[in-house]
């Protein structure tokens, strides 16, 4: 009876540990699945789930210390339909004796002169909207927390998780270009611009072509969105007083200024926090302020990089890294140390004489910004505005949303 109820007893054993045996597989199976997928091209934790409305697709061409980004974005079904010869123009991509890509548009598609933080901007036809190639330089060091760092600021901007580093291949390939090899980055979501795009982007980019409807003539192509009322109509409060501008939404920051009265104020949007129109249906020129966050380090805050940008849109030949000491200045801007910049084509002399565009620009860092103020358009206009642009600057103050100060005052 003993042996019987012994051996009852040594089968239960049994049967428990089998069974517990079986129960810690599954648990351990469930919280580590071998094949788990990271949260990317298929979802958007803003949008609802499985919600895939835009695709972006971004070739990096990396020449020498810096790379320039081709960026297009749009609808799925667009940017689809267009892949293949998206492609076959980033494969032709080449590069020049001036260490800067060259291309060929297909037929149909324009190209516009880069403004603000772009080096240009292709417009590609399509049913509908067209699509809209954004190219950006910025310094490149080509090391993988360079390449996720950028993939994941456009995973946000598609309002997707960020990516670790060992999952980044699934979202990029590459193409030969020339001698070069281009990395495309390959990203589905939700597209909604943040306040820190660039290069990269951020808001709507002006048309390219004959001057908008609604804009005055006389100022830079696409300096006001389509569709936009005439600026003597824009609504805003007197420039005469103090004005205020915020800076993108996490910092908390702003600027106050005061504005000239025949500065007329043009809606702020994308990047620009403010913004004014200068001159006549004639010759006209632009004032805008921008913003990044500082983190985002020397891909924006480089001043060789923005100075030679700016003297490109001019016509100037771009300065070395040892020349840009006599093509900036400093100044101060609120108590804190500022770049200015003069771009000026100077008519007297014949290689410079070609260009009647001129731009005046300012880089300043306060509270965690860094601040773009730039005067930009025709020779004449920038010139006869330099002394109030000045002014302008002098104006400017930077304050906390939050009632502390940023440290300068």
């Amino acid at each position: 009876m003993h042996r019987i109820q012994h051996r009852r007893t040594l089968i239960g054993l049994v049967f428990i540990l089998i069974a517990g045996c079986g129960e810690s597989e599954q648990i351990r199976t469930y919280s580590a699945p071998k094949d788990t997928k990271p949260v990317a091209k298929e979802s958007s934790p803003s949008a609802k789930p499985g919600q895939i409305t835009d695709r972006m697709l971004t070739a990096i061409l990396p020449i020498e210390n810096q790379a320039y980004f081709f960026k297009v974005v749009g609808p799925v079904a667009t940017v689809d339909a267009h892949e293949k010869e998206l492609n076959a123009f980033f494969e032709k991509i080449a590069v020049g004796p001036d260490k800067k890509p060259k291309w060929q548009l297909p037929e149909g598609w324009k190209e516009a002169p880069g403004s603000d933080m772009r080096f240009a901007t292709i417009t590609v036809p399509a049913d509908g909207k067209p699509l809209e190639i954004s190219i950006t330089a910025l310094p490149w060091s080509g090391t993988p927390d360079d390449m996720l760092r950028n993939v994941n600021r456009w995973r946000n901007q598609l309002q997707l998780r960020p990516i670790a580093a060992q999952q980044i291949d699934e979202y990029i390939h590459e193409l030969k270009a020339g001698d070069h090899t281009l990395t495309v980055v390959d990203l589905k979501g939700h597209f909604a611009s943040s306040g820190m795009s660039p290069p990269f982007a951020g808001g709507a980019t002006p048309p390219s072509g004959p001057v908008a409807k609604n804009s005055s003539p006389g100022l830079p192509s696409g300096s006001l969105p389509p569709g936009h009322p005439p600026i003597d109509s824009a609504s805003s409060s007197n420039p005469a007083e103090p004005a205020e501008a915020p800076s993108t939404a996490n910092t908390g920051t702003t600027t106050k200024f005061t504005a000239p009265t025949d500065w007329k104020p043009l809606p702020a949007g994308g990047l620009r926090k403010a913004a004014f129109a200068i001159g006549d249906e004639q010759r006209g020129a632009l004032v805008t302020l921008i913003s990044f966050p500082a983190s985002e380090g020397p891909m924006i805050a480089d001043p060789l990089q923005n100075v030679n940008r700016w003297r490109r849109e001019v016509g100037l030949a771009e300065v070395k890294q040892d020349e840009l000491s006599k093509a900036t200045a400093s100044i101060k801007i609120d108590g804190n140390v500022a770049t200015l910049v003069r771009a000026i084509p100077d008519a007297t002399q014949s290689s410079e004489s070609h260009s009647n565009r001129a731009t005046i620009a300012a880089m300043v860092e306060s509270g965690g910004q860094l601040w773009f103020v730039k005067l930009t358009g025709d020779r004449s206009v920038v010139t006869a505005q330099e002394s109030e642009f000045n002014k302008f600057l002098e104006s400017m103050h930077f304050a906390s949303d939050r009632g502390a100060t940023d440290g300068n005052k």
